[in-house]
């Protein structure tokens, strides 16, 4: 499912009993929505996707957000996030950066999603953007659950070293 060449859900065989069973918007409602975030920045439009009352996923959906950056804009920054309209955040999903301005993620529920850069996200310079564990490490580093540690005036995550009970 392609909408307005800015988003794209691809949907395996089986994944959803109907097509007619998702409904995807532009959210228009924001108002000041981002004020409340210094240091985030949209870099899209941010995306409601739902399911109709009844329906479910059966399997988790690839989707791609088309986005535009600043020149210089560090992509370790950018990501795909969650809005979360009861804790009144948003929420790290990450996401693998592709080439001219696309990320792409997998999801297996739906909500309102947007592409952002956040400058005040704690980067890791031992954490490749390849890492397989990439995502859920920046999601816990965004929560204030992990920090990492400063070795030499760089902060490190050290993702092969043994955790130990303090830590």
């Amino acid at each position: 499912i392609d909408v307005d060449g800015s988003l794209r859900l691809l949907i395996p065989a089986g994944t959803l009993l109907s097509a007619e069973a998702l409904i995807i918007r532009r959210a228009t409602d924001l108002g000041n929505l981002m004020d409340k975030y210094p240091g985030m920045r949209l870099l899209g439009p941010v995306y409601d996707i739902q399911l109709a009352n009844g329906s479910r996923l059966y399997a988790p959906v690839t989707v791609s957000f088309r986005y535009s950056g600043a020149s210089g804009t560090d992509s370790r920054r950018i990501a795909v996030y969650r809005l979360d309209e009861q804790r009144g955040m948003w929420m790290y999903i990450g996401g693998n950066i592709g080439t001219e301005g696309i990320i792409t993620v997998q999801l297996s529920g739906f909500s309102k999603y947007a592409v952002i850069e956040n400058s005040n996200l704690l980067l890791f310079s031992d954490i490749p953007t390849d890492r397989w564990s990439k995502d859920a490490i920046y999601s816990l580093a965004y929560q204030n659950i992990v920090n990492g540690v400063r070795i030499n005036g760089t902060v490190c995550f050290l993702p092969e070293n043994n955790i130990t009970r303090a830590e």
